[in-house]
């Protein structure tokens, strides 16, 4: 499942987010018809950039369907 693998990216990036005091929610489920660690790639990069420029004390929302 999807949120699987995107939970296990959260709590990569958890320290990254507490630091900036960055709130991240994850919405929905999904399928990956495809390959996992493309897709772990692909949302880490997601993740990565999104956390360096959100703002501080800011919200960081993943939706999957």
């Amino acid at each position: 499942m999807a949120s699987r693998e995107v939970l296990a990216l959260l709590e990569f990036y958890e320290s990254v987010a507490e630091e900036k005091r960055i709130r991240i929610s994850l919405h929905g489920e999904g399928r990956i018809h495809g390959d996992r660690l493309m897709f772990r790639r692909a949302v880490g990069n997601l993740l990565s950039n999104a956390l360096r420029y959100v703002p501080e004390r800011g919200a960081l929302g993943v939706e999957l369907s």
